[in-house]
């Protein structure tokens, strides 16, 4: 007869009740995508925000950069009537404010949009979007390389029938912020 050994079974963490459960790793799991959730939601957008903003551009200044140079001339009123280029075009409210821009690039820029600039106003969570730019419903510029161009861009002249209180102009491409006052 042969004789058979006998195996004695080792235990395991799992066996003895010692060491992290599985409920523990899940709820670590779910707490892990809650708090990246939310930082990506919250967190990431003042850092990127940081790091990668927009360049402010202070009042009577010209910005410079990526071969291009651009400066706010003036902020005007159509209700004023001084400005033929502020007359409300097809596009407008009836009233409308006008911000002109001297544009200077050193290739052809067929990229300036009326979609590219945007209004901040006092006591305006919302920023007011461009109505259309160069007047007369125009959508697109296109600036000639080397050659000094102005550009006006229109945005409604009221909110909620109060009239606005122009702070800054947002352009998206290149990220600047324009003062329109001191």
């Amino acid at each position: 007869m042969v004789q058979q050994k006998s195996r004695r079974r080792l235990e395991t963490a799992e066996d003895s009740g010692a060491g992290i459960g599985r409920g523990c790793l899940i709820w670590g799991g779910v707490l892990g995508v809650v708090v990246g959730a939310a930082f990506a939601f919250y967190g990431l957008k003042p850092i990127l925000k940081h790091f990668y903003g927009e360049k402010t551009v202070a009042w009577s200044t010209t910005y410079t950069g990526g071969g291009k140079q651009l400066a706010v001339t003036g902020v005007t009123d159509s209700g004023s009537g001084g400005d033929a280029a502020c007359k409300p075009g097809d596009a407008d409210p009836a009233s409308v404010t006008c911000v002109a821009m001297k544009v200077v690039s050193n290739k052809d820029w067929d990229g300036l949009n009326a979609s590219d600039f945007t209004l901040q106003v006092a006591d305006q969570h919302d920023w007011l979007k461009a109505t259309s730019i160069a007047g007369h419903g125009a959508e697109a510029v296109h600036v000639t390389a080397n050659t000094p161009s102005t550009v006006v861009v229109h945005f409604p002249a009221t909110v909620g029938g109060a009239s606005v209180q122009p702070d800054y102009l947002h352009l998206t491409s290149p990220r600047l912020r324009f003062a329109l006052h001191d």
